[in-house]
């Protein structure tokens, strides 16, 4: 007589074990999700920090200067030069950069290739310029 008997299956792990196994996933998950709160707020804080300390060269009171700065033609320039164009004015906001930050002023925005920066004085002005 032929019994008819299940296939057999390979090894399985116990309960205890499974049990386990789920806990260190939801370990990771809860570390992992830890990790990335922490990063973000880092971020922000980061942000925060950076922005108040660029706030602390705004002029507060008169007298104050406001330059504007333009890449004259720029439309045009766009349409002639192209991808060189990108560059040309990576380097112009460099150079702008640079000089805010060795005359103290500081820059409230910047749009395109425009710059709109605000100086303690008149004589700041002229000499960033």
């Amino acid at each position: 007589m032929v019994q008819n008997t299940p296939p057999t299956q390979g090894p399985t792990m116990s309960t205890s074990a499974s049990a386990l196994a789920n806990k260190g996933v939801l370990a990771a998950i809860g570390i992992s999700c830890v990790v990335v709160v922490l990063l973000i707020a880092g971020l922000i804080l980061w942000i925060c920090c950076r922005h108040r300390l660029a706030l602390r060269r705004a002029p507060l009171a008169a007298p104050l200067a406001m330059v504007f700065t333009d890449i004259e033609n720029s439309t045009m320039l766009w349409e002639v030069c192209g991808d060189d164009m990108g560059l040309a004015v990576e380097i112009h906001h460099a150079i702008i950069r640079k000089h805010i930050e060795e005359f103290g002023a500081y820059e409230v925005k910047t749009i395109g290739d425009s710059f709109m920066i605000a100086c303690s004085s008149l004589g700041d002005a002229q000499l960033m310029c």
